[in-house]
C-alpha cells in the first residue's frame, strides 16, 4: 500500500534507520533552537524510545498538508505517538513556542 505522497509507504510496523530528507525536516539550527522546549524524560518507568526530532519532523510534515496523521510514512514515528505529542504541545502552549523558535531560527538561516 502506498502512502499519501508518491514514493513514501504508509505507516507500518518498522522505522527504517535512514529516512529521506523532506522540505519540512528541521535544520540543525532549528533543532538546536527548539531543544530547550523539549520535555525531559520522566523519572522512573520505561525510558523514552522515540526521537523527538523525528516527532517534530512528522508533525511539520502533517501540518504542512503533505499527509494525514494515520498515513505518515514508515520512516517517521507512529502516527499515534506523533499525534499525542502534538495534542499535548498544542494544549499546553508549547507548540506556539516551538513554531516561533523554528521561525526565528529559519530567519537566521535565510539571512546567513
Amino acid at each position: 500500500m502506498q502512502g499519501c505522497v508518491e514514493g513514501y509507504p504508509s505507516a507500518g510496523a518498522g522505522v527504517p534507520s535512514e529516512s529521506p530528507s523532506r522540505s519540512t525536516d528541521l535544520s540543525d539550527r532549528q533543532w538546536e533552537a527548539v531543544l530547550p522546549l523539549m520535555p525531559t524524560p520522566k523519572s522512573g518507568g520505561r525510558p523514552r524510545t522515540v526521537d523527538l526530532r523525528a516527532v517534530l519532523n512528522a508533525i511539520r510534515y502533517v501540518t504542512a498538508g503533505h499527509c494525514s496523521w494515520r498515513r505518515l510514512p514508515e520512516d517517521l514515528p507512529r502516527w499515534g505517538t506523533v499525534h499525542s505529542y502534538y495534542w499535548i504541545w498544542r494544549s499546553d502552549g508549547t507548540w506556539k513556542k516551538i513554531e516561533q523558535s523554528i521561525d526565528d531560527a529559519g530567519s537566521v538561516d535565510e539571512a546567513g
